[in-house]
Parts: structure tokens; sequence; C-alpha cells
């Protein structure tokens, strides 16, 4: 077994049950669409049926979790692409080493997004797969996503919250470059209209 084998079979044993079903939906797809020369209805409708019930079982999962996240929408929108912290370094008698201080509304989101099952910690893994390297490179596939990427959303969201834990500045520049903002709203697009998937 080589060292690509070794790592995917890592991921494999780590994921969800819904993240295990998502990633051989998809699978299953490619390998359905290149297998077959032509797009018939039976094919189409096949693979409708199963879009349709792979986006119930999402919403059923993770439903809750971006209703109690949406709660931030208001904030996110007035705040997006601003300074959320702030640094503290004693008065001008006893100045200190700079102590960041940040937004309480930022804190919370983050403490709430670290009790949803929205974390991943394999996020690296969405990031190789997707091949992002930049901030634009996030914001562009959440712009295009779907309901049934929502590995993609799960590893934007996760990147940010949990790389922040050892280094907070990254909180920060989730709010400033736009990232939280448009993740919640383009999940909340996709969970709550019933008219896109």
């Amino acid at each position: 077994m080589n060292k690509t084998e070794v790592a995917r079979n890592a991921a494999y044993s780590k994921m969800g049950s819904l993240d295990f079903v998502i990633m051989v939906y998809l699978s299953y797809g490619m390998k359905y669409s290149k297998s077959s020369g032509k797009n018939s209805k039976e094919e189409a409708g096949y693979m409708a049926v199963q879009d349709e019930k792979l986006s119930t079982r999402i919403r059923n999962e993770y439903m809750h979790d971006v209703e109690i996240l949406s709660r931030y929408m208001n904030w996110l929108e007035k705040t997006s692409g601003k300074q959320v912290e702030s640094f503290y370094d004693g008065d001008e008698e006893q100045k200190l080493i700079q102590i960041p201080i940040y937004d309480s509304n930022l804190l919370a989101f983050v403490k709430d997004a670290r009790k949803t099952k929205l974390m991943d910690r394999n996020y690296r893994y969405v990031y190789t797969r997707y091949k992002i390297k930049t901030a634009e490179d996030e914001l562009h596939l959440i712009r295009h996503a779907h309901l049934k990427d929502i590995e993609l959303f799960k590893g934007i969201l996760s990147s940010y919250v949990m790389r922040g834990q050892t280094k907070g500045a990254v909180w920060a520049e989730g709010i400033k470059n736009g990232v939280f903002l448009e993740l919640m709203r383009r999940m909340t697009a996709l969970f709550f209209a019933t008219n896109i998937d």
C-alpha cells in the first residue's frame, strides 16, 4: 500500500456516515457520466432522484446548525470587510506586549460554529481536492457551490475556525476578506430555499 492509499484510507476512517455517502455519490456520478456516451432521460431521471435524496439528507443533518449560525447574518452583513480586532498595549506609563481584542460577536460566532457538525478536522483534504490556494479561490467556489458540496462549506468554515484557535487573527481575516459572510449567504440560501440545491 503506497502513501497515497494510506492517507486516503485514514481520511475515510474519520468520515461521518453522510460524508461517506456524499463521497460515494460524487465518485459514482463521475463514473456514471464517463461510462455512458449519452445522457438519456432514464439516466437524467435517476440522477435527479439521487440529487433530491442527497439534498434531503444534507438538510436533515445540518439544518439546525445552519439555523444557529444564520442568526449572525445581520452582524456579518454590517461588519464584513471591516476590522474586528484591536490591540491593547497598556497605558502610557506602562507599555505591555500588544494583546489582541476581538469583537464579541465574532467570538460568539466562532464559539457556536465550533459546536456544530459543520466542523471537519480533515479540512486540509478539502483544500487539496478543490485546489484552494487563496481567499479568492474560496469565495469563487462558495458562490458557485450547491447543497451536495456541503464538504466544501464544512472545509472552508473549519479551516478558519480551527486555525483561529491557535492564531486568532485568522478569525478576523475571515471577516475582512468576506469569507464568513459568503459562506453564510450561500448556505442559508441553499438550506432555506426550496427551489435551489
